[in-house]
């Protein structure tokens, strides 16, 4: 006989089996890949792991960027190869020591980032599922959370990416606390600011959009966190300020991008308008989201994500703390596209590259998004609630790592059929692919 209840509660415990194995199956994969995934150019991955060994070697808070140098093949010398890494030194400085104890050996370092991303998706789902009531929302939360493609690849690659996905989980715990600690939130501020700049301006937007939602219902009340906040992002514009005041520009530019990355076909360079290089930028950001690149085109599925989040906008998605953290991760997440895309433009005319349109740009401000997801969801009549919840799950599981995995095994040839000639995403704006050459034989030391 069924009591009262059961029915429920068996859900309730199906819906977190089912988020904890999906966070296993993260952290599986991560630690999988980390020890066996050839090393080389995926996510930067060798450049990265050349400028923590430098940084080990010569440690400073202000590299010289441009003589930067990549490791040879073997990874006992330096090539002559430039490095084309633009980031602060916070991350590579923190994994220097690492390699040092394991010279030459990459899976120390990859499982430290594989830690780092797991320690800040952790710390941010812990705390969203505190604010979301429904064991529904919170495995969409999960699936959303653990879910991007990329985010699966930072964790197992060296890429600084990394430290910034830890950072902006536990952001967003900081944020979602009722409690919330103010030098906690000063310093995450600033150790993003010294990570990558692309996420020290994401987290300047949702600070800011957070505080104006909080503004609009309480009035101006300053706070402890809003003078920590402001102190954290004065130390972490540091590195851009010196980047601009030494090259003139806040973000270092090598003096020619590597002929392995996509460029603009040179016939077409002065022609090409801003809509149809809009329409390039984000078919290629929405065809790299998936597990295997431009297997298919999560363009309108992203869409309708950004649609169900944005639901979290609406005033009868309620005032507190949790409703405000999801409306800045929805405008936030759509500031953040245009300024991504902006960036992308100036660089394509400046220097003819294609490189920008990179979703794993995406993934810090995703943790925000992410929790947008179930608080917009929640706002739809409850039989439209439901099929909601279903769809992000399965647009998630089809385009994840896991799935991937299975469609090779299950059907290899089939994966890459009906793709003929170039299958880069926006071909026709592209010159032709080159493939990454590896670096060339040891060289004399020095950078």
């Amino acid at each position: 006989m069924t009591r009262p209840g059961d029915a429920s509660d068996l859900g309730a415990r199906l819906a977190d089996l089912l988020a904890v194995a999906w966070i296993a199956a993260f952290a599986a994969v991560a630690v999988a890949f980390a020890l066996a995934y050839p090393f080389g150019h995926a996510f930067d991955e060798i450049e990265h792991y050349s400028m923590i060994v430098a940084l080990h070697e010569a440690p400073t808070l202000f590299p010289d960027l441009g003589a930067q140098r990549i490791l040879a093949a073997d990874r006992a010398g330096w090539s002559q190869m430039p490095n084309y890494l633009a980031h602060p030194p916070l991350h590579h400085l923190a994994m220097g020591p690492l390699a040092g104890l394991f010279p030459g050996d990459v899976r120390p370092v990859r499982l430290a980032g594989a830690a780092l991303v797991l320690v800040g998706l952790l710390a941010a789902w812990v705390a969203g599922r505190r604010r979301l009531a429904s064991p529904a929302d919170r495995l969409v939360f999960t699936f959303a959370l653990f879910g991007l493609p990329a985010t699966w690849g930072v964790a197992a690659l060296i890429n600084n990416d990394a430290a910034l996905v830890c950072e902006f989980g536990l952001l967003f715990a900081a944020l979602a606390a009722d409690r919330r600690r103010p030098v906690v939130v000063g310093l995450l501020v600033a150790a993003i600011g010294w990570t990558k700049f692309n996420g020290f301006a994401a987290a300047l937007i949702l600070l800011a959009l957070l505080r104006l939602f909080e503004l609009r219902r309480d009035g101006w009340r300053p706070t402890q966190t809003d003078v920590a906040a402001a102190l954290g992002a004065a130390v972490g514009a540091v590195p851009t300020i010196a980047t601009l005041l030494r090259w003139g520009r806040p973000v270092w530019r090598p003096e020619r991008f590597p002929d392995w990355f996509d460029h603009v076909r040179p016939e077409i360079a002065a022609t090409l308008s801003p809509f149809d290089y809009a329409v390039w930028f984000f078919d290629t950001v929405a065809r790299r989201f998936p597990a295997r690149i431009d297997s298919f085109d999560l363009a309108l599925p992203l869409l309708g994500l950004i649609g169900l989040a944005a639901l979290a906008l609406r005033p009868a998605a309620g005032p507190d703390r949790g409703r405000d953290l999801a409306r800045a991760g929805v405008v936030a997440l759509l500031l953040y596209a245009a300024l991504h895309l902006g960036y992308g433009w100036r660089s394509m005319r400046e220097t003819g590259s294609m490189v920008e349109a990179q979703s794993r740009y995406y993934l810090a401000p995703w943790v925000f998004f992410a929790f947008a997801l179930p608080i917009g969801i929640a706002t739809l009549p409850a039989t439209v609630a439901r099929l909601a919840r279903a769809l992000v799950v399965a647009v998630v599981v089809v385009a994840s790592v896991p799935a991937s995995l299975v469609a090779a095994l299950v059907a290899p040839a089939a994966v890459d059929a009906g793709h003929g000639g170039d299958r880069r995403p926006g071909a026709r704006l592209l010159a032709p692919a080159v493939d990454p050459p590896p670096p060339t034989p040891p060289a004399p030391p020095g950078r």
